[in-house]
Formats: structure tokens, C-alpha cells, sequence
């Protein structure tokens, strides 16, 4: 049976799910974004170049970016994964 507590001791089957803002879907994948922190950027404490990464919430269905305030992308994408659609602008290792 699995445990569906998390840290807070919430049973989280009974907290609604953050659907997506244009499709509907509640299904999310998890990239990157990076960032580059440059050394002679005032705010960077270690005066040393740094890579930031960000954790990214894109829509499985859609690719819409959640919390994006823009217009989300185009939805007539048939359900392909965010995986795929990026696999397409920065290249497939297996094709």
C-alpha cells in the first residue's frame, strides 16, 4: 500500500492538484533551466563564474510552463510529451 503522507503529515489524495492553465491536464514534467552567474555580478557572494539550476514545471500534455503568465503554447500538440517536444529543438540522441 503506499504512504501518500508527505513531510507535513498531509494525506495528499485530499488536497486538489494544480491543473494545468490551458489544457487541463495534471500531469507535469520536471527539466532544468540554467542559469549563469558571473563573476563579476555584484550579487554573487563567491566571485566565482556559477552555474544556478532551476527546477522548471512544464505541462505534459501542452508544454505550457507553470506559473508562466504569458500565453501558454499552442495546445494542439496531441497529448506528445514535453520530453519529445524538447528532444526536438535540442536533438534526439537516438535518432
Amino acid at each position: 500500500m503506499l504512504n501518500n503522507q508527505n513531510q507535513i503529515g498531509i494525506d495528499v489524495e485530499t488536497i486538489p492538484t494544480e491543473d494545468c492553465k490551458k489544457c487541463g491536464s495534471k500531469y507535469y514534467d520536471t527539466v532544468s533551466e540554467i542559469h549563469r552567474l558571473s563573476q563579476l555580478d555584484p550579487r554573487n557572494p563567491t566571485q566565482q563564474d556559477q552555474l544556478v539550476i532551476v527546477p522548471v514545471y512544464l505541462c505534459h500534455k501542452c508544454g505550457w510552463r507553470y506559473g508562466d503568465k504569458s500565453t501558454p503554447p499552442n495546445p494542439d500538440r496531441n497529448g506528445e510529451s514535453n520530453m519529445r517536444i524538447l528532444g526536438g529543438i535540442m536533438g534526439d540522441a537516438d535518432e
